[in-house]
């Protein structure tokens, strides 16, 4: 048992560092995640809560995702069961034709003209006369209105997590997104004052919304890229149906994509979660699946990349252009990943965070025993060197185990060592 658990260290290890280091290979990540629907959503949403997303989504996910089946479980080596997500969400809707979900989609519509018509009062030729007293105002109805709409995305995004080809979730997904495209230009005005306003009325508005200091200061950075109130409301509006809509096309196709492993046919979430299995063989099938799978949408593939490259290149020319700097193309996730750092400190820690990954990489593939890691490896289990048939983990207390590992694993690094 103790060999175990010092092989399930590892692994851990190595696939926490692998993640620090970036160094998956892209279609690794292609083929085995599913971009997050209430993330992408959130993407339409008044600018100054860029930073305080994670917190609104939580609020929602609390209720939404936070009861998951007793039957899913963590297991390290016996072969089992691949048991999915089971949302338990009644409490926040009984369906997506749930009479309360139209309810809470009525008040949201309802909200953003109230938005509109208060950001009226804002003058983004007068920033000296602006009352910060509307601001905080503006601020409390859109957060309002976001944690309710984001409700409604996570529930849409659970229902579609467990079926793909649910229409009528992929038919509330894209309602909310047109609702937040309009919230996000309603609360347009609210953003842009809050990047461009002097310093003194920053500092009253923090102090009736001291929570808010963070995401305003960090938005307040990109005040000399800031364009017309016109151009920022085209920017989004064109978004729902444009660099946006490619990702939603990418959901639709892995959620709905099969492929075949050994002589059985299944869609590619499935395959992906045989990547774990402790037979190596499997887990070479399940990979040479994914890819050949997603080698029939290549072309879409490499055209949703890059509409989203030009999309964000031609975007960060007309900021430039304001701002009489350039901007890099990195830039823009940096920040909006909520990271002071420029491009070129991103690339550094990249690069000495690398030898570590690739130190962990090369234990993992001893702890296998293998001489080197195949994509199809990486998510391998620890050998179980016990002889016992399971090491299944109810799901909260896998939680628990992995907080406690990744404590002692910073512990570690910490203290220089990787034991």
């Amino acid at each position: 048992m103790a060999r175990s658990v010092a092989a399930m260290v590892a692994i851990a290890s190595s696939r926490l560092l692998l993640a620090e280091a970036f160094v998956l290979s892209p279609s690794a990540r292609l083929s085995s995640s599913l971009p997050s629907f209430a993330q992408a959503s959130s993407s339409f949403l008044p600018s100054h809560l860029s930073a305080v997303r994670p917190q609104l989504l939580g609020k929602s996910r609390s209720r939404c995702s936070g009861s998951i089946g007793k039957g899913l479980r963590m297991t390290l080596a016996a072969p089992a069961k691949i048991d999915g997500p089971r949302w338990k969400n009644d409490e926040e809707y009984a369906s997506l034709d749930d009479n309360k979900m139209k309810e809470d989609i009525e008040v949201v519509e309802k909200m953003v003209e109230d938005i509109a018509s208060l950001s009226k009062k804002l003058d983004l030729k007068n920033l000296q006369g602006i009352d910060p007293s509307v601001l905080v105002q503006l601020s409390k109805k859109a957060t309002d209105a976001s944690v309710i709409l984001m409700n409604v995305a996570t529930f849409a995004s659970c229902e579609s997590s467990v079926d793909g080809t649910n229409a009528n979730a992929r038919a509330m997904s894209a309602k909310v997104r047109a609702i937040s495209a309009k919230l996000g230009q309603a609360a347009q005005p609210l953003s842009i004052a809050l990047k461009l306003i002097p310093e003194e009325k920053v500092e009253q508005y923090l102090k009736e919304l001291p929570h808010e200091e963070f995401s305003v200061k960090h938005q307040r950075k990109l005040r000399d890229f800031t364009l017309s109130l016109e151009e920022e409301n085209l920017i989004t509006a064109l978004g729902v149906d444009g660099h946006s809509s490619w990702s939603q096309m990418y959901n639709t196709i892995s959620s709905t994509l099969t492929c075949k492993v050994g002589d059985k046919s299944m869609g590619v979430a499935q395959a992906a979660a045989l990547l774990s299995s402790p037979d190596r063989s499997e887990r070479l099938e399940a990979w040479n699946a994914i890819q050949a799978a997603w080698t029939t949408h290549e072309e879409a593939a490499a055209a949703t990349l890059n509409s989203i490259i030009g999309w964000r290149l031609e975007l960060n020319r007309k900021r430039a252009a304001k701002a009489g700097r350039p901007v890099h193309f990195l830039d823009t996730a940096l920040h909006q990943v909520g990271r002071a750092w420029c491009h070129e400190s991103a690339e550094i820690a990249v690069a000495e965070a690398q030898p570590l990954a690739q130190k962990a990489l090369k234990l993992q593939a001893k702890v296998l025993g293998m001489e080197a890691l195949h994509p199809a490896d990486l998510f391998a289990p620890p050998p179980d060197s016990s002889g016992s048939s399971s090491l299944a983990l109810q799901y909260d207390e896998g939680i628990g185990e992995s907080l406690s590992l990744h404590t002692r694993l910073c512990l570690s690094q910490t203290l220089g060592r990787m034991d």
